[in-house]
């Protein structure tokens, strides 16, 4: 995937983050429609080939609904 492609692909995750339940401290997000964005985004991350972007981002997905819940939701 190309950057303009790759940009293009993280807009649209972008835009449809506002809609996305990400849970609350305390509460995992559990809808399909979640983990299918979540699993979209570290795909995107880990196609882009930063490891340093792609653990950050998949701890903060681990770490929804924890004690660092808001921590979390701001990063992705």
């Amino acid at each position: 995937m190309n950057v303009e492609q790759r940009f293009a692909h993280l807009h649209a995750l972008a835009a449809e983050a506002g809609s996305i339940d990400f849970g609350a401290r305390n509460r995992t997000p559990n809808s399909d429609e979640t983990r299918r964005w979540l699993g979209r985004l570290v795909a995107l991350i880990e196609d882009d080939g930063q490891l340093t972007d792609l653990v950050s981002a998949r701890v903060a997905a681990d770490n929804l609904g924890s004690a660092n819940h808001d921590r979390c939701e701001a990063q992705l």
